[in-house]
């Protein structure tokens, strides 16, 4: 059990001082995009554990490993890059993805996980409006 509580409190700590806010106004395209796709490297890594779930009806439940990841996104959301990043990085990902993202599996994924989202999830929201 110390074990398992280790290796929280050690993932927490590494989630801090992972990423922070950063602003890309001034920088040159190139440079934005290749911020920006730094800044989703987080994203890029948890969120796709919860895909099974979210495009499939077959799928009753998210994997635990999904429930974790989305624990993991929320705490990015309030302590890392927050919430609109993580927006603007799962409508990058899903971009064309097909099957799409279901919208009832997006509005389940909370419960069903037994948490809240600190971000959205969607394929066409404004991620500026978050």
């Amino acid at each position: 059990m110390a074990h398992i509580v280790l290796i929280l409190i050690l993932l927490v700590s590494g989630l801090r001082s992972m990423v922070q806010p950063v602003t890309l106004e001034n920088e040159s395209p190139q440079r934005q995009h290749l911020e920006r796709e730094s800044l989703c490297e987080p994203v890029f890594e948890y969120f796709p554990a919860c895909i099974d779930f979210l495009t499939s009806t077959k799928c009753e439940k998210p994997s635990f490993q999904c429930c974790v990841n989305v624990a993991e996104l929320n705490l990015l959301a309030k302590e890392g890059i927050g919430p609109r990043w993580i927006c603007w990085c799962i409508e990058y990902m899903v971009e064309g993805l097909k099957p799409p993202l279901n919208a009832t599996r997006i509005s389940e994924l909370p419960i069903k996980c037994h948490t809240h989202l600190s971000f959205p999830i969607s394929e066409g929201m404004d991620c500026d409006k978050v």
